[in-house]
């Protein structure tokens, strides 16, 4: 898992457009960066993806 791919998938999240388990939909939203082996992938795996890659999602509004 690349952080690029993480945070795409975060940014889908905190958007708050989509529930996370409709991976068509978040792929669609993340403007197809994540594949559905991506998003299983990181809902498995997230809390040592946001370990990994830092709490914070660069480039969201509310962060700037």
């Amino acid at each position: 898992m690349t952080k690029e791919k993480f945070n795409a998938y975060r940014k889908v999240q905190f958007s708050g457009a989509t529930n996370m388990w409709d991976v068509k939909t978040v792929i669609d939203l993340s403007d197809d960066a994540l594949t559905k082996e991506d998003c299983l992938d990181i809902m498995q795996n997230y809390r040592a993806y946001e370990e990994q890659f830092g709490e914070f999602v660069e480039d969201l509004p509310y962060l700037q």
